[in-house]
């Protein structure tokens, strides 16, 4: 029984982290596509190490996440930063502003005291 409503939790908790409202959102990649073409920069390129910025630009690298995911943003964007000599910045995906809102401010809190540009976008 405590098997049967433990499956049952984590099945429902999977699906509320997809799904917000009844939206299905796109993947990380996808959303990262998104922006990139929007501006004509490049998507998924491949680092010294076999890592891949999410998107690369005459200025910046740039690492796109999840907002529950803020905390790892900015590590990822300082080494693609060292392998590129370019900027590093953070773009975080939002399902939901109001429930996300403490995501956003460590991230922003993080970012400001490294020096690191962020950005906000609302996922597609």
């Amino acid at each position: 029984m405590k098997y049967v409503i433990l499956m049952l939790f984590l099945e429902t908790f999977l699906i509320l982290t997809t799904q917000v409202g009844g939206k299905d959102f796109s993947s990380e990649v996808e959303n990262a596509a998104v922006i990139a073409d929007r501006h004509g920069w490049q998507t998924e390129v491949v680092m010294d190490d076999g890592s891949r910025c999410d998107i690369l630009n005459d200025t910046h690298a740039i690492e796109v996440d999840w907002a529950n995911k803020w905390a790892e943003a900015p590590g990822q964007a300082v080494l693609y930063s060292i392998f590129t000599g370019k900027k590093p910045k953070v773009i975080l995906l939002i399902k939901n502003r109001t429930a996300e809102k403490v995501y956003i401010l460590r991230c922003k809190l993080v970012c400001e005291k490294l020096n690191i540009e962020m950005g906000v976008v609302d996922a597609i």
